[in-house]
């Protein structure tokens, strides 16, 4: 399971996202080092980029950009998106 927390830095005003992973198995580890391993080699504007990897016990957390909007905003966007391109099909 993970859950997504906010993780302010120290004293700015920069915020990142902090994924936490329970890692019981060698699977479980071995998928979350997966993720990791993507997020590392990939460099675009529109995947969130990875800062730190902190490890606790069996816990481990990605800690990455958080993206300036949230998933209800996003795909509010999309959705009007679609209906606008749908709309200039039908002309």
């Amino acid at each position: 399971m993970a859950d997504k927390i906010k993780v302010p830095e120290g004293s700015t005003e920069t915020h990142y996202a902090g994924k936490m992973v329970q890692c019981l198995t060698q699977k479980d580890i071995e998928r979350f080092d997966r993720e990791v391993g993507r997020l590392q080699r990939f460099s675009h504007s529109r995947i969130i980029k990875l800062k730190e990897v902190v490890a606790m016990d069996n816990t481990k957390v990605m800690v990455m950009e958080l993206g300036g909007k949230s998933l209800a905003e996003i795909v509010k966007d999309l959705t009007e998106r679609k209906e606008l391109m749908a709309r200039v099909a039908c002309f």
